[in-house]
């Protein structure tokens, strides 16, 4: 799980630097999604894992953007209900199957999705969803923060 965990920083600490800086939250989220996916695809790695549970948080700090990670692994069925996501969220499932039930206030819309193995999606800030997760599942999930929320220029132009 540690090298699981070493391996995803490693790879957002690398395509953080690369990735321009103005492109953040939820296109962020799916670029680094799909880098991701393929990494884990190419590595074919099979993880497997002695305790019950275990979740290991780290957290990626750039000058402009945090990026919250946590890996999850539950060796019995989770189920999260009326969840509201706090900031943009990627939900990874590396292995098993997650069912996600969102609803989203602003368009007043449920949407169920089932999430297979090397599978993800993005939720929006401010969504509601309810989580299922597999027996033996691990999943990994990425929340992203501004740290600049003010998108107007930081001097004055004068003519």
């Amino acid at each position: 799980m540690n090298n699981l965990s070493k391996e995803i920083d490693n790879l957002l600490k690398e395509e953080l630097k690369l990735i321009n800086q103005k492109i953040n939250g939820i296109v962020l989220l799916e670029i680094l999604k799909y880098k991701i996916l393929d990494k884990l695809k190419s590595d074919n790695n099979n993880f497997t894992f002695d305790n019950n549970e275990e979740i290991i948080e780290t957290n990626i700090n750039d000058n402009i953007r945090t990026l919250g990670i946590k890996i999850i692994y539950s060796k019995s069925p989770v189920i999260n209900l009326n969840y509201e996501v706090g900031s943009d969220l990627l939900l990874l499932c590396i292995n098993e199957v997650i069912n996600i039930n969102i609803h989203n206030n602003k368009v007043v819309k449920n949407f169920s999705y089932k999430c297979l193995p090397l599978t993800g999606l993005v939720i929006s800030k401010g969504s509601k969803c309810a989580v299922n997760y597999g027996k033996n599942s691990i999943v990994l999930e990425i929340r992203y923060k501004d740290k600049i929320l003010d998108i107007e220029k930081l001097k004055e132009a004068t003519i």
